[in-house]
């Protein structure tokens, strides 16, 4: 059993999909088709509803529905990770200046 209105990926078939572009819609999971093995998807974006058996879930995110439709993006948490290391700069100390009497004063 699959999640409620979690998001589906539902693959995209027939002429005009070429090797480079994409092959997937995020669509709505609304349940399973009676009579048929496909799921019943809704397309929030195209107002359409699809019976699909290629469909990839991800139950752990859901569709915001706050963004406008023509985004048709899902709502997912973002972490901001800093890949810059944290190294202390070397700082530039003046060099030891020797008075020509010290020098001799070791021997």
């Amino acid at each position: 059993m699959k999640t409620f209105g979690c998001v589906a990926h539902v693959k995209k078939v027939g002429p005009g999909i070429t090797k480079l572009s994409d092959r997937s819609t995020k669509m709505v999971f609304l349940g399973y088709e009676s009579g048929t093995k496909g799921y019943r998807v809704f397309d929030p974006v195209n107002n359409q509803l699809h019976v699909s058996r290629d469909v990839v879930f991800e139950e752990q995110e859901k569709w915001n529905w706050d963004t406008p439709r023509s985004s048709g993006q899902a709502e997912t948490e973002s972490f901001i990770i800093d890949l810059q290391p944290t190294v202390a700069e070397p700082t530039m100390q003046p060099a030891a200046v020797f008075e020509e009497g010290e020098d001799s004063q070791q021997d």
